[in-house]
């Protein structure tokens, strides 16, 4: 038996009002201001990647019982929802609700790294504008509504 531990996985069919991510990208989408509570590092994996990790495990023996699935670098929040602007073309606001930094909640990927040296690693940006581009076919499953209010 293998643990991983995903942080931070984003993707399609993901809680768009309460994920971080995929909301910022559907408030874009209908020119809302992306909010954030408190800005904060994180790590995000995307759910290829996850995938991908996952297929590795289970076709090769590897020596540990645990292993961290994450980026090498955190990335803060509001770089995110820079990045997720720029998918969008838009120019809209950021509003942070609390300066100053939040907790950091990343993680250590070496162990990974030790058993697949080529781990999966799609960029943020890469991955937010895919991800934008499949928002924006599937509109019609965002109530515009429910972006009114942060969760």
């Amino acid at each position: 038996m293998v643990e991983l531990r995903p942080f931070g996985v984003f993707g399609k069919h993901e809680d768009w009002e309460i994920r971080f991510i995929s909301n910022a990208i559907c408030k874009a989408l209908f020119d809302l201001p992306i909010t954030l509570r408190q800005n904060r590092r994180f790590d995000y994996v995307f759910i290829d990647d996850l995938v991908n990790v996952v297929r590795h495990i289970l076709a090769n023996d590897v020596p540990m019982t645990a292993y961290n699935v994450t980026p090498d670098e955190a990335v803060e929040l509001k770089t995110l929802a820079e990045m997720v602007l720029q998918a969008s073309g838009k120019d809209l606001p950021i509003r942070i609700a609390r300066e100053g930094m939040g907790t950091e909640y990343s993680g250590d990927n070496t162990r990974l790294k030790e058993v697949m040296p080529g781990v999966p690693s799609t960029s943020l940006r890469e991955a937010i504008a895919s991800l934008y581009g499949w928002y924006e076919e599937h509109r019609d499953l965002i109530q515009r509504d429910l972006l009114l209010s942060d969760k």
